[in-house]
Order: structure tokens, then C-alpha cells, then sequence
């Protein structure tokens, strides 16, 4: 692997190993200071797309930074109901217990994908 990209690995393993992501809190606050990022440096952000892309700022505004603030939304309104736990059925060896699913992180991901605009 790339010595700088195990670099940011290896530092987001560590923040991830802090706890703090794990917090249902941390993820709103992450997920609303990145939606204050795109409503308030929108101007830089679409110059920086159009110097870089030569992509109009109507369509970064539409697809790149309209399309992530309402994703954000949506994920801010829904995110304590899928955190919950799945209260699921209790059966014969569980019948004194309270069976449930708790969902959790589970660690670090690399993704790479390829950037290809424009063509």
C-alpha cells in the first residue's frame, strides 16, 4: 500500500480505536459540520470544482453540493432510528433475556474509486 495512504489509515484506525466515532452524537456532529461546510464555503467550493473539472457551477451546485446537504438530511432525521437496537423474537433458550440486535462499527475501510469527470 502507498506509504500515504497506510498513513491515513493507520490515523483514522486510531481515531476509530478512540471511540469516539462509535457515538451516535460524534456522527451527528461530524455529519452537521459537514453540511455547515457545504452551505457556508459553497462559493470556494464550486470555484474549486470548476478550476479542476471545468464543470458549470449549476451542475456541481445540483449534483455535487444540493444532492450531499440533502443526503445529510436525510441521514441526520433517520440516524437515531437505524442506531436503535432490532428487537427480535425471543424463543425457547431466550425466553427469560431480552433478544436484540445492536448494531455497531466495526472498524476501518480504504475505498478507492476511480474519478473520472470529465470524460
Amino acid at each position: 500500500m502507498n506509504p500515504d495512504k497506510k498513513f491515513l489509515v493507520e490515523l483514522q484506525r486510531q481515531y476509530f480505536n478512540s471511540g469516539s466515532p462509535t457515538e451516535l452524537k460524534h456522527r451527528k456532529k461530524a455529519l452537521q459540520t459537514l453540511r455547515k461546510i457545504l452551505t457556508t464555503d459553497v462559493d470556494e467550493l464550486l470555484e474549486a470544482i470548476e478550476a479542476d473539472l471545468r464543470r458549470q457551477k449549476g451542475v456541481s451546485h445540483a449534483f455535487e453540493i444540493a444532492n450531499a446537504i440533502v443526503e445529510i438530511n436525510y441521514y441526520l432525521e433517520n440516524l437515531d432510528e437505524w442506531a436503535a437496537p432490532t428487537y427480535v423474537e425471543k424463543t425457547l433458550t431466550s425466553a427469560l433475556d431480552t433478544p436484540m440486535i445492536i448494531k455497531e462499527s466495526k472498524g476501518v475501510v480504504l475505498l478507492i474509486g476511480p474519478w473520472n469527470y470529465p470524460a
